[in-house]
């Protein structure tokens, strides 16, 4: 009887260093009270291995949080892969690859931790806090500002650039004081979200919004004179979109980076030529715009 006993004994032991943590490497469970990956474990649970059962569901729990995060980058990604890419904030692509990375070694430390030990279950516990930060500081916020990285607004020609002309107009100035609002509101909004989550590396945040402004024309003329006419209709619309910002930087605690660029002939996003030189659609400026606190936007 005591020869059986002790080979069950030593069976279990086996089993717990084999089939759970092969190399370090954790695959599926072991304890019938816990599932991973749709998968449950085929031992039952006694007052022998109980503890050893609550660290794996912990550790299970850890594991599922990060595949989430990562989960949630991969949405992001396609989401933000949807926009035009004349309209990608660069910035954004940068913080998307290295969140993945991040998440991704996250992910290889847990899955190489012991499962069944409190020295695996503290490096649990501290990557759990790793993750939890990186999804409610970076992850959900960064989600946010993919959101608001769209084209928001245009400066039409037929109101606001008149053919060879790079002033803009009433409308036109109405248009880039309603982009500076929607700045402001998003500047609340990120307020909002970081008191609502209480986190206090926030508290004394300062906001960055990055601007991108794409000057167009038409084809009448040549295209050496029309690159530099949307030179122009680009750095008209900066020059007043910079002042309308400086009038309120101090109150939102707000800083901006513009960048103007003419691209000429070019098709606008969202235009279909109409087949003349004499085009409209295509005297136009786009503003291209996010914002966000400068942990996240460098």
């Amino acid at each position: 009887m005591l020869k059986v006993s002790i080979f069950f004994l030593i069976s279990s032991i086996l089993v717990l260093s084999s089939c759970a943590s092969r190399s370090g490497h954790f695959t599926k469970p072991i304890f019938r009270t816990n599932i991973y990956n749709g998968i449950p474990g085929f031992k039952k649970v006694n007052i022998m291995n109980q503890n050893k059962a609550e660290l794996e569901k912990k550790h299970i729990e850890n594991l599922e949080q990060a595949e989430r995060a990562f989960k949630e980058l991969e949405n992001l990604r396609l989401r933000f892969n949807s926009i035009d890419k004349t309209d990608q904030v660069s910035e954004i692509d940068l913080m998307l690859r290295t969140l993945t990375q991040e998440i991704q070694a996250l992910l290889r430390e847990l899955k190489n931790i012991d499962a069944y030990s409190q020295e695996g279950f503290q490096e649990g516990l501290n990557i759990a806090i790793k993750l939890n930060d990186l999804l409610y500081k970076k992850i959900i916020p960064l989600g946010m500002m993919i959101e608001e990285n769209k084209e928001v607004d245009k400066v039409r020609a037929d109101t606001d650039f008149k053919t060879a002309s790079y002033t803009l107009s009433i409308n036109g100035k109405q248009s880039i004081q309603k982009i500076v609002d929607e700045i402001a509101a998003d500047v609340v909004k990120w307020r909002k979200y970081l008191d609502h989550h209480n986190e206090a590396v926030f508290k004394t945040e300062k906001f960055i919004t990055k601007i991108v402004i794409h000057g167009f024309a038409d084809l009448q003329g040549d295209s050496k004179n029309n690159l530099e006419l949307s030179d122009k209709r680009a750095e008209s619309v900066e020059t007043e979109i910079r002042s309308k910002l400086e009038m309120i930087s101090e109150k939102y605690n707000l800083y901006f980076d513009i960048e103007a660029i003419g691209l000429g002939e070019a098709i606008p996003p969202g235009v279909i030529p109409n087949g003349k030189d004499d085009d409209p659609s295509r005297r136009v400026t786009t503003i291209i715009c996010v914002t966000g606190p400068s942990l996240l936007i460098k």
